[in-house]
């Protein structure tokens, strides 16, 4: 799913010249892959639920890879690839939060942990290799890297042979959407979904302004810029590799609350850095500790459900972290208007804090065991 973003940005530079786009079509370009996602996530959790995992998964496999393929062979047209990124991003809606749904249906207890943690290990993986396998293809067309999107094809046949079927609940779309209010009626609810938001919304505040503020503090340049977020993604990696064999002792609010904490703190460091070390420091901690929370949350969020509602209510919360990853820049940017760049992130950090303190207010989640072993 991420030959979707992560190998198709090295090459919008050469799409730009080759199409004579401006800087706002490119911005289009990608903003229609992930529109989609934030309205169409839930109605694919819905028909999951009522129809099984399968048959979900692999049409959004098939969606996914034949606009690709279509983008592959037809890219000279603006116009197409526009309908084709938006069609396509309706497949990554579809498939991206039923992966965490699937690993939760096959484990429980520490296995849980440890299933999502090999998940964290593969994009992380995705996130380290896409942008080198687009930036090598990128020489040979700049429509090279859509092909690989291609390769959910050959999936999408492997997952009908090999995923389960999954248990359906005869529910029609209407029944789910009103079981699903029924639960956001629950303030424990709203709490839970809404960590999921403000974590994505600390990520994606980092991911776009770390740079801004290392380049106009004269702490990095744009190369080395490039080179700290590569490490601070590597950390990210580690964290999640040591996690696929760890059993997590503590309860899971409680960590999942600590690690928010440290986001937070590694934020504020980055805002008042006034040394190269501080930032770079503080980058890699945001990796270290953001990675260990999306674990631990993916964990939570899976089994806060019975099984029959469980890709329902992970694709409401995969259209809700959506959401905060197309507030972040919005926001943040208006603040900007009023307040200096390190500022800002003393406050995005200091809310990150805060939003890590009100974690134990999740401890009726941590009765689901999914920290520890089962």
């Amino acid at each position: 799913m991420l030959t979707g973003t992560q190998s198709v940005v090295p090459a919008l530079p050469a799409m730009q010249g080759a199409l004579s786009l401006t800087e706002a079509q490119i911005g289009l370009f990608m903003g229609a892959y992930f529109l989609p996602s934030i309205f169409l996530a839930l109605p694919a959790g819905m028909l999951a639920d009522r129809f099984g995992r399968r048959a979900v998964f692999t049409a959004g496999l098939v969606v996914f890879g034949l606009c690709g393929l279509a983008m592959t062979l037809w890219h000279d047209s603006f116009t197409f690839l526009l309908v084709a990124r938006a069609i396509q991003g309706a497949g990554f809606a579809a498939v991206l939060p039923l992966t965490m749904t699937l690993i939760a249906d096959a484990r429980a207890g520490g296995d849980q942990v440890k299933g999502q943690s090999h998940r964290s290990v593969a994009m992380k993986v995705g996130e380290t290799l896409g942008p080198a396998a687009g930036g090598a293809l990128v020489l040979i067309a700049w429509f090279a890297p859509l092909a690989l999107q291609i390769l959910a094809l050959p999936l999408a046949a492997l997952s009908w042979r090999q995923v389960p079927r999954g248990r359906t609940t005869g529910n029609t779309i209407g029944r789910s959407f009103g079981v699903l209010f029924n639960q956001f009626k629950s303030l424990r609810f709203v709490r839970l979904q809404s960590v999921g938001f403000f974590r994505f919304f600390f990520k994606f505040g980092f991911l776009t302004f770390m740079p801004m503020l290392a380049v106009e503090a004269g702490l990095l340049t744009i190369l080395e810029t490039g080179i700290v977020l590569t490490a601070s993604a590597g950390s990210a990696l580690i964290i999640a590799a040591a996690m696929t064999r760890t059993t997590l002792k503590r309860p899971s609010s409680l960590l999942l609350g600590a690690n928010l904490v440290f986001v937070g703190l590694s934020l504020i460091a980055i805002g008042v850095a006034h040394s190269t070390w501080l930032l770079i420091a503080g980058s890699i901690g945001f990796g270290l500790a953001d990675s260990a929370a999306s674990i631990i949350y993916s964990a939570i969020i899976t089994q806060a459900v019975e099984d029959d509602m469980r890709a329902t209510f992970v694709a409401a919360n995969g259209a809700i972290r959506n959401l905060g990853k197309f507030a972040a820049p919005i926001v943040l940017g208006l603040i900007l208007l009023a307040w200096p760049m390190s500022t800002t992130f003393v406050v995005l950090g200091g809310s990150a804090v805060m939003v890590g303190l009100s974690a134990r207010t999740l401890r009726e989640f941590d009765k689901f065991d999914v920290g520890r072993a089962g």
